[in-house]
């Protein structure tokens, strides 16, 4: 069974959103990228975690 490194699992790139962005844009753009959560960013700084 293959384990990944902690470097290989993390995305270093996460799916972010704006607290602007309608949340119908946010649904449809985690559905199609297959994320099970989006980093809601605000001054660059995460500000709050939506999980499906």
């Amino acid at each position: 069974m293959f384990i990944p490194s902690i470097s290989q699992a993390i995305n270093y790139s996460p799916f972010t959103a704006t607290p602007e962005t309608p949340v119908e844009d946010v649904i449809t753009s985690m559905s199609l990228t297959g994320a099970s959560c989006v980093l809601i960013v605000e001054s660059s700084s995460p500000s709050n975690v939506v999980r499906t």
